[in-house]
C-alpha cells in the first residue's frame, strides 16, 4: 500500500451516538488507504472509553483527547502537530462520508499538487435520509480567479466545517497566528478561503460529504448564538481586508458589496433576529455595541435591525419563516 495521502480529522464532542455513525462511515470505506484523526473535545459521555478501545486493522487510528472544551478554531493547535499526510479533510462527528469518498478523493490527489478540493455534500436528516443535496460543477480556477469567486453566489459550498479538502502545510503555516472566532462561526469559509490561497481551486461534481441536518443542529438556535455569529462575522470581515490587500482593487470591491450591502445584512442578521421570539430590542443594542468595538460601518444596519425588533409582530415573524424556507 502507497504512503497515505489524506488525514480525515473528525471533531467530537458529547455526541457518542452520532461519532460512532461518523467513524463508521470512515471506516467502511472502499479505500482503506487513510489516516484517521479523531479529536475528542473534552466529552463527557463515555467518548472518552469507547475511543481507548476502538480498534480497527485496515486504518491507522490516531485519538487526541483535550480535557476542557477548546470552543474555537484554536483547537487546530492541538490537531496539527499529529496530520502526517499532505492533505487533510474535516468531518463533524454529526456528519458522514460516502463509502467511495477516500476512492474519489485519492483519484483527484494524485494528480493535484496544490490548492483546495470542492465537491458536493447531501444534506441528511436525524435517520440518515436525504433530503436534499448541493450538487457542484466541476471546474478549476487558480488563485486570483478562485479568491474573486469566494465573494460571488456561485463560491463552493462547503459542508459546514468540512466539504473540503486541503493541503496540510495550510494549517502549519497558520499555526501562531490562530483566530478566535465564537463558537466557530464562519470558521469553516475562513478555512476554505486559506485553503484557496494554497493555490486555487478544483471542483468535482461528485457529492461525497453528508451534512446531518435536525433540529438542534440550526446556527441560529438561541439569541447568544445569533450575536455571536454576528461577532464572528465582523472578525472574519476584517481578515479578509488583510487577505484581499495582496489582490486587484477589484475583488475588494467586490468583497465590499457584498459583505456591507443592507440587502446581506437582511439575509444574515435581521430575518434571523425576527424569527427569534426572544430576542429584544436589548439585544439589538448589544449588536450596536459589538459593531462600534469592531466595525463601525455597521452601526446603521443594528440601528434598522433594533427598530425592526421593535416593530416585529406574530403577522411579520410567520412571512419571514415563510421566506427563510423558499430560500432553503
Amino acid at each position: 500500500m502507497q504512503n497515505p495521502l489524506l488525514t480525515i480529522i473528525v471533531i467530537t464532542y458529547n455526541r457518542l451516538h452520532l461519532l460512532r455513525e461518523a467513524i463508521s462511515s470512515c471506516i467502511q470505506q472502499t479505500d482503506k488507504n487513510f489516516n484517521l484523526l479523531i479529536y475528542d473535545n473534552g466529552s463527557s459521555d463515555g467518548t472518552e472509553c469507547f475511543l481507548k478501545e476502538l480498534k480497527y486493522s485496515e486504518v491507522d487510528i490516531s485519538v487526541i483527547r483535550n480535557d476542557i472544551n477548546v470552543f474555537s478554531v484554536k483547537m487546530f493547535e492541538h490537531i496539527t502537530p499529529h496530520i502526517n499526510t499532505p492533505w487533510a479533510t474535516i468531518l463533524t462527528d454529526d456528519d458522514m462520508l460516502k463509502q467511495n469518498f477516500v476512492e474519489m478523493v485519492n483519484s483527484c490527489l494524485r494528480k493535484m499538487t496544490k490548492g483546495t478540493l470542492f465537491m458536493g455534500f447531501d444534506i441528511i436528516d436525524k435517520n440518515g435520509t436525504v433530503t436534499s443535496n448541493f450538487e457542484a460543477m466541476p471546474y478549476e480556477l487558480n488563485t486570483n480567479d478562485a479568491v474573486e469567486a469566494f465573494f460571488l453566489k456561485n463560491s463552493p459550498s462547503t459542508a459546514g466545517i468540512g466539504g473540503f479538502v486541503f493541503l496540510t502545510q495550510m494549517l502549519k503555516d497558520l499555526e501562531k497566528v490562530f483566530w478566535d472566532y465564537p463558537r466557530l462561526f464562519y470558521c469553516d469559509q475562513r478555512l476554505s478561503l486559506e485553503a484557496i490561497l494554497t493555490g486555487g481551486i478544483t471542483v468535482i461534481s461528485t457529492n461525497l460529504y453528508q451534512r446531518r441536518h435536525w433540529e438542534g443542529a440550526e446556527s441560529h438556535s438561541s439569541v447568544e448564538q445569533i450575536i455571536s455569529k454576528f461577532e464572528a462575522q465582523l472578525l472574519f470581515m476584517d481578515d479578509c481586508t488583510k487577505i484581499l490587500e495582496k489582490f486587484s482593487n477589484e475583488t475588494f470591491r467586490r468583497f465590499r458589496k457584498h459583505f456591507y450591502n443592507i440587502g446581506n445584512f437582511f439575509n444574515t442578521n435581521i430575518l434571523v433576529c425576527l424569527l427569534q421570539p426572544k430576542f429584544s430590542a436589548k439585544n439589538g443594542l448589544r449588536m450596536i455595541n459589538v459593531a462600534y468595538k469592531l466595525n463601525k460601518r455597521f452601526i446603521p444596519h443594528c440601528i434598522i435591525l433594533t427598530v425592526a425588533v421593535l416593530v416585529n409582530c406574530g403577522f411579520l415573524r410567520s412571512i419571514g419563516k415563510s421566506f427563510r424556507r423558499d430560500l432553503r
